[in-house]
């Protein structure tokens, strides 16, 4: 049944049910997706899996029926789960084109079409009933999708991208952090380089490994009496608590202390450029990191690392505490809900020491990678921000193409 509206010239509304033509229900389930055989497996999950079954073939559309809404659009022979919806289109509309207008209805569609006491399932009869709005027009409807197609293409090489590179920073970490640059700027390697033992396993001969306690100086936060007002406030100095930590930079905190709390109580600001390690809060929590670059104080779940006693790059000391934040574990103990570490444990924490120009160089090189990653995911947020804005453009008949 056609829909009279205001729609744009060229364009008309129909039900969506009139424009699909739906797939037999699958057999397949999701614990049935194989290793072999390099055919698409579409389930309600984000991932798409594998099988070794053909059951449709050229353009298809695949939406999750419970859970959450999603949706996929695949050209070719794939095989899809129980759990999944898979339609196609009509001669008046194309498939491609019409995979975009749900992607775009995607937070709608979970809204209103999602529903079940427990888990929520796709309400199929309602879904049909929704209105598509498009242009009559098959070649305005392949230039909307074409040009989706293109920013989706850009889309997914960034983040192949930032994929790749993170993986190269996790294994050149990895590399730089325990066997660091010679004078060639060769990475080390046991057989050809001298390597000895350290209370950690095997490091550089150039190397010397000491415990944080041998190197800084250590101290906890305060958290100013909560009932006194004049304490806090909108403005003042940062007070840290483990969740600003955020092991790259650190959150701007909400809530300020006063100069009327430094002046009358414990609370202290910590030295600049201090490494903050968190001592509580759980396995998400403890061992996160953060270096301070401006004058801020922390509450007491948080050891700062001070007055260094040897030359150290604190970003070089940040990235060795991250890549070896799984050792916290052996020293975490559970004293109430959660696991946490203490001032103690964190004394006796060893650390690798290279000579100061050989922290500096593995630093800037791991600073660089990050620094591509960073503007990796920034473009990457452009071209999504584009895509969405393209999708209400174009989809609605706003822009014409």
């Amino acid at each position: 049944m056609k829909i009279q509206n205001n729609n744009p010239n060229g364009w008309e509304s129909v039900e969506l049910g009139n424009l699909i033509v739906e797939k037999p229900k699958s057999k397949l389930k999701v614990g049935d997706a194989t290793t072999f055989g390099g055919i698409p497996f579409f389930t309600s999950g984000d991932n798409i899996l594998e099988h070794n079954e053909i059951q449709v073939t050229n353009e298809n559309i695949f939406l999750a029926t419970g859970g959450v809404a999603n949706v996929k659009y695949f050209d070719g022979n794939a095989s899809y789960s129980t759990d999944t919806y898979a339609i196609t289109t009509t001669k008046n509309i194309q498939t491609k084109y019409l995979y975009y207008f749900i992607e775009n209805l995607v937070s709608y569609i979970n809204f209103n079409y999602f529903q079940g006491s427990g888990l929520k399932h796709l309400q199929k009869k309602d879904f049909k009933k929704h209105i598509v709005c498009f242009p009559i027009s098959l070649a305005e409807q392949e230039k909307v999708a074409s040009i989706l197609s293109q920013v989706d293409a850009a889309i997914a090489h960034t983040k192949a991208l930032i994929q790749k590179h993170k993986r190269i920073k996790t294994g050149l970490m990895q590399d730089l952090l325990t066997k660091g640059i010679d004078q060639n700027g060769n990475i080390r390697q046991e057989n050809t380089h001298q390597f000895k033992d350290s209370p950690i396993g095997r490091i550089p001969k150039e190397w010397e490994c000491k415990t944080i306690g041998e190197i800084y100086d250590l101290k906890s936060g305060f958290t100013p009496l909560r009932s006194i007002k004049q304490y806090f406030s909108e403005e003042g100095y940062n007070w840290i608590k483990t969740l600003d930590l955020n092991e790259d930079y650190l959150f701007e905190s909400e809530e300020k202390v006063t100069q009327f709390a430094l002046d009358n109580t414990s609370f202290k600001l910590m030295p600049i450029n201090s490494i903050l390690i968190a001592m509580y809060g759980g396995w998400e929590q403890i061992g996160r990191t953060a270096i301070l670059k401006k004058a801020a104080g922390t509450n007491q779940a948080i050891t700062c690392l001070y007055n260094s006693k040897i030359e150290m790059n604190a970003d070089f000391v940040q990235f060795l505490l991250q890549n070896y934040r799984y050792k916290w574990k052996q020293f975490a103990i559970s004293t109430r809900k959660d696991p946490n570490i203490s001032k103690s444990d964190i004394e006796n924490f060893f650390l690798l020491i290279p000579n100061i120009n050989e922290q500096n160089t593995i630093a800037m090189k791991i600073i660089s990678l990050k620094s591509s990653i960073s503007a990796e995911t920034a473009t990457l947020s452009k071209l999504l921000r584009l895509k969405s804005g393209l999708m209400q453009d174009l989809l609605s008949g706003k822009v014409r193409v």
